[in-house]
């Protein structure tokens, strides 16, 4: 079974699509959430910090999205072969920081 580049950048500007609309959400809920607390009596509040970073991590994985889909206008074959490697340590440098954390976590 052969994989071709299209085909691998097309899933990962669509999972990173993903994560940017997930995002998006957690930023606009929490943004709602902020505004609701400020209005009522009582108090409360949500941090800004927290909705500026959910905000940041939206406009960094848009701009990753867009970056998959402009590697999909380079035809020649040795840039492919580089991006896909790279894109490959990425996700393994992600997905083991991101089994380590769980594990860390997993404890307290």
């Amino acid at each position: 079974m052969k994989i071709t580049t299209k085909s691998i950048l097309l899933i990962s500007a669509l999972t990173s699509s993903a994560f940017l609309i997930y995002a998006l959400y957690k930023g606009i809920i929490l943004y709602f959430v902020n505004e609701a607390l400020e209005d009522t009596f009582v108090g409360g509040s949500t941090s800004n910090i927290s909705i500026i970073l959910w905000f940041v991590i939206s406009g960094i994985l848009m701009l990753i999205t867009s970056m998959f889909l402009f590697f999909l206008k380079i035809k020649d074959l040795k840039s492919q072969k580089i991006i896909i490697r790279g894109l490959t340590v990425f996700f393994i440098i992600i997905s083991i920081f991101l089994i380590i954390e769980n594990f860390s976590n997993f404890w307290i």
